[in-house]
């Protein structure tokens, strides 16, 4: 094998590696209901009325060589720190390259048939996507809600490697299909169970 074509394969694998997204979806690793509660994190400012409780930290869909946020997804939950009931939503990026797509719904699994609802858009960059050119790099942040009781189901014996899959449908080209491991939706819930046990506690039920 001659230099010049050895240097033409490693360069080759690296250009690949910095434009896949690390472990299909970031969401490929071991995983169990432990450790994702183990990561939850949980912003409870006593003048907000919500507790807000997040997956964000559990596992990133990454990519490249340096591993930056690409695609990513995480649960959150939004309890009432008054009566204990909870909001729960799937927050999603989209990173595409090409036109403005504008993500308005999504479709996601149930125990029984697949559900269909309109997305809240969060964030996007629709502005420099159709200013640039063409080529240019795209973004939108959006969520959708999804019922508690669907989420206990789905999360009720949970193994690692049992995933929850869901698709994001654009206004223009081509959708994007994702998933979340339900190892991660059970964490999030043993986490909403004990914020809701303590709040009990400490101020008697609600």
């Amino acid at each position: 094998m001659s230099g010049r074509f050895r240097l033409a394969l490693i360069g080759g694998a690296l250009a690949a590696l910095a434009a896949t997204p690390a472990a299909a979806n970031g969401k490929g690793q071991a995983l169990t209901a432990e450790a994702a509660r183990a990561k939850v994190t949980l912003h409870d400012d006593p003048l907000e009325p919500e507790a807000v409780l997040s997956t964000e930290k559990v596992l990133r869909s990454t990519r490249g060589v340096l591993r930056t946020p690409h695609n990513d997804n995480h649960l959150r939950a939004s309890v009432d720190r008054r009566t204990g009931e909870a909001r729960f939503e799937v927050r999603q990026t989209l990173q595409y390259v090409g036109n403005y797509r504008d993500f308005s719904r999504a479709h996601f699994e149930t125990s029984s048939a697949p559900a269909a609802v309109d997305l809240r858009k969060l964030n996007e960059n629709q502005a420099q996507c159709d200013a640039i050119d063409p080529q240019s790099a795209c973004w939108e942040e959006v969520s959708f809600t999804v019922d508690e009781a669907e989420l206990r189901r789905m999360a009720a014996g949970a193994s690692s490697g049992a995933i929850w899959s869901f698709k994001f449908k654009p206004q223009l080209g081509r959708e994007h299909r994702a998933n979340l491991p339900k190892v991660e939706i059970a964490g999030l819930l043993q986490a909403v169970d004990d914020y809701r046990a303590r709040a009990t506690s400490a101020h008697g039920a609600p």
